[in-house]
């Protein structure tokens, strides 16, 4: 349950604009993630997006999108940074 916290602390942080902040609850709480974790990988990849970091969001989306190939916002959402990336 505490790492469900994390990501609505980390969602919420986000919603505030502090972007580093909320990188941190999301990576604490994948770190302690039981079940399938592709919500909170979204959530990071969405959030390392927001701060530029396209690569690395990019690589987490991947690893999402390995674990849970028919989640359509993974996909989505893929398309939608590897576009940002080739501008």
């Amino acid at each position: 349950i505490a790492e469900a916290v994390l990501e609505m602390y980390g969602i919420a942080l986000d919603a505030k604009k502090m972007h580093p902040e909320a990188e941190r609850a999301f990576r604490k709480g994948l770190e302690h993630w039981e079940g399938d974790p592709t919500t909170i990988m979204n959530n990071l990849a969405l959030n390392l997006a927001t701060q530029g970091f396209i690569e690395e969001a990019i690589e987490v989306l991947e690893r999402a999108k390995a674990l849970s190939p028919d989640r359509i916002e993974l996909e989505r959402n893929l398309r939608i940074i590897r576009t940002l990336n080739e501008r």
